[in-house]
């Protein structure tokens, strides 16, 4: 799907920052400036732990640069001229920007989430395994990997980054998925990687003492995981 970097910007709720009147149609959006090939792409420059995303930037042939208030100004000392989105916080938008580049996939399918700290995954085969066996063509998405139909897709998070999680749904939506199965990790939840992606279906395994080297405390990772059941989460 097409859309206007002003549309996506007012989308953003961000501060468009460009030299001349020029509005470039996105057509992608991705975290990896090196794996940018389209010159429609819409490049999301993050912090990161060594070295803040809008630092590559240079590198990159996308058309546009959705960053933070820190990425601004490391392009304008770079003397960066491509229009610039700027927004508070990159990640807490990203899944939405992500879902209406791609056409908001995840509403031509039907989606089960899954968090707790363990069990997701058996969950999550079990599910998959049921749908399959009901006659569904089904997506699933988690700790081991992604699977289109029985066929394996490589991932290397138990859910993807917002960018690459509303492609796979489009790419489903292409291949005649009808049913995604997915593991909802707190780590997901606490990055925004789910927002602009519809839940049918939201599943809680348990909560144990886990990932705290993330969470400083049990409170801050049940508040993490219980995002996924509140409505007014993105």
């Amino acid at each position: 799907m097409e859309t206007t970097l002003t549309h996506l910007a007012e989308l953003a709720g961000g501060e468009l920052v460009r030299e001349s009147g020029a509005d470039p149609v996105i057509t992608s959006v991705g975290l990896d400036s090196g794996t940018l090939a389209d010159s429609g792409a819409l490049f999301a420059a993050v912090p990161g732990t060594r070295r803040h995303g809008a630092r590559f930037a240079a590198g990159s042939p996308a058309a546009a640069i959705l960053t933070d208030e820190e990425g601004r100004r490391i392009l304008a000392e770079a003397g960066e001229r491509r229009p610039v989105i700027v927004v508070e916080n990159v990640r807490a938008v990203l899944g939405t920007v992500a879902a209406e580049i791609e056409g908001h996939p995840s509403e031509r399918l039907t989606v089960l989430g899954v968090t707790g700290t363990s069990g997701k995954t058996t969950t999550s085969y079990l599910l998959e395994a049921g749908l399959m066996a009901a006659g569904h063509k089904v997506g699933l998405i988690g700790t081991t990997g992604t699977r289109i139909d029985g066929r394996a897709v490589p991932t290397s998070l138990t859910t993807p980054e917002a960018t690459t999680l509303q492609a796979l749904f489009s790419q489903m939506v292409e291949e005649g998925v009808t049913h995604v199965v997915m593991e909802v990790s707190s780590h997901a939840l606490e990055l925004g990687r789910t927002a602009g992606t519809h839940f049918a279906v939201a599943g809680f395994t348990n909560l144990s003492q886990d990932h705290l080297d993330f969470h400083p405390t049990m409170q801050e990772y049940f508040e993490a995981k219980a995002r996924f059941f509140d409505p007014a989460s993105p």
